[in-house]
């Protein structure tokens, strides 16, 4: 078909429209690609399954898909063996739950459209994978019930936490600490904990120096009390990042 008659057919402003419902680039992409066909066989086999198509909206129009932007890259780093972030493993997940869901839609529609119908005869219900993520993954994070090896790390992570801060507690309640403070307050570099001491006092205050204010009049301490247990803790943050690397 020649350039002219596409214009006359306004065939930029179909492919325009048509675009509209693409969920994904790589869709969007393939319908800007679109030439008119001149093969009568194949320009028949659109028209039946359009045709089909319309048939079947005409009795349900609640079809069951979802977006899958983005999905793209999950399935590149997938195809590669390579470790997928708990983002990609729910888009991963919702495409599993899309293809569950027009599987069981085509399913109702085979004597309507079965030409339609026939595409999803190739996708495959992998419910267990699609539970798998979703026990695994909640919200946006790998969960503690996802492995019994996790769940014991995080709790001993608590565990130390609260330690550490009911010692820096008794630190910032002890009288004999209240001049040297210089707010009762306590920080975070680079995640050890600290409390800010003032700078001429540094030297009566057991423990290690991590930071020091702008001005140069506070540092900030780790309390000698509390080194061992930072010390645990940065241990265990480091197996919990393993464990979660393994999952």
């Amino acid at each position: 078909m020649n350039r002219y008659t596409m214009n006359i057919l306004e065939y930029d402003k179909v492919i325009e429209e048509i675009n509209k419902y693409a969920m994904t680039e790589k869709a969007r992409q393939k319908i800007a690609m679109l030439q008119p066909g001149n093969d009568i066989d194949i320009i028949i086999n659109w028209q039946t399954e359009t045709t089909e198509a319309a048939a079947m909206l005409a009795v349900n129009t609640s079809v069951p898909l979802i977006s899958l932007e983005g999905i793209e890259t999950s399935l590149i780093k997938a195809d590669k063996e390579m470790i997928l972030t708990p983002h990609e493993l729910n888009s991963c997940r919702y495409l599993l739950e899309g293809v569950r869901r027009i599987r069981k839609y085509m399913e109702k529609m085979q004597t309507i459209g079965p030409a339609i119908a026939a595409y999803a005869s190739s996708m495959y219900d992998l419910r267990d994978l699609e539970e798998e993520i979703e026990r695994c993954i909640v919200n946006g994070q790998v969960d503690d019930r996802a492995t019994r090896e996790l769940a014991g790390i995080r709790k001993r992570i608590l565990i130390l936490e609260d330690r550490i801060k009911q010692k820096l507690n008794e630190i910032l309640r002890s009288p004999a600490y209240k001049s040297i403070l210089q707010d009762d307050v306590v920080s975070s570099r680079s995640g050890r904990y600290a409390v800010p001491v003032k700078r001429q006092h540094m030297k009566n205050f057991p423990g290690q120096v991590l930071d020091i204010s702008s001005t140069g009049s506070t540092v900030f301490m780790e309390p000698a009390v509390i080194t061992r247990l930072q010390a645990e803790l940065n241990v265990m943050k480091i197996e919990e990042e393993i464990e979660v690397y393994r999952i």
